[in-house]
């Protein structure tokens, strides 16, 4: 088991002030505080985001984890969580000698896969109110969603964070 750090995706828009976040995650408060905001009215639609804040978790974590974000001052695009340990890079240039040129606890990534069933958030609601995914292209079907939480607004899902996608070593 390593300790793994999170980064949590997203793009927060007000034209009052900052945006404040507050992060539970596995039942656990993980992060509150402002955020990066653009002095913006938040877009109907938007594929930009950025690493806003970070946490830490342990690799032994997986599953549906109970995640809910609490958005208060504007807006928030929330788009996902990448971690570390979640690959390697290496040089096959020799095969015989292959070089790790990146390693895992330096390796970040989405915790999941993608598919057409799900972006690896599960049971989206936001505000009680189920999320329903209505991709119009196979780009998106297979692609990470992006949802707006509304000022005063409390999403919560059950984020996936796949076993098989840990890499220690």
């Amino acid at each position: 088991m390593a300790t793994r750090t999170i980064k949590f995706r997203g793009k927060a828009y007000s034209t009052n002030g900052d945006v404040t976040v507050t992060l539970m995650f596995n039942g656990n408060q993980v992060y509150s505080g402002a955020v990066t905001t653009v002095a913006e009215n938040t877009p109907n639609k938007t594929n930009e985001t950025d690493f806003l804040f970070t946490f830490d978790i342990t690799t032994d974590i997986t599953g549906n984890i109970p995640l809910s974000v609490a958005v208060t001052g504007g807006d928030l695009v929330f788009d996902s969580l990448f971690g570390n340990y979640s690959g390697k890079q290496v040089d096959n240039t020799d095969p015989e000698n292959p070089v790790v040129t990146t390693a895992p606890e330096n390796f970040w990534s989405d915790l999941n896969t993608n598919s057409a069933e799900s972006d690896g958030k599960n049971n989206v609601e936001i505000d009680g109110i189920a999320q329903i995914r209505n991709p119009r292209t196979d780009e998106e079907a297979n692609g990470e969603w992006f949802y707006t939480i509304p000022n005063g607004s409390t999403l919560t899902c059950d984020y996936v964070i796949d076993a098989n996608k840990i890499v220690l070593e």
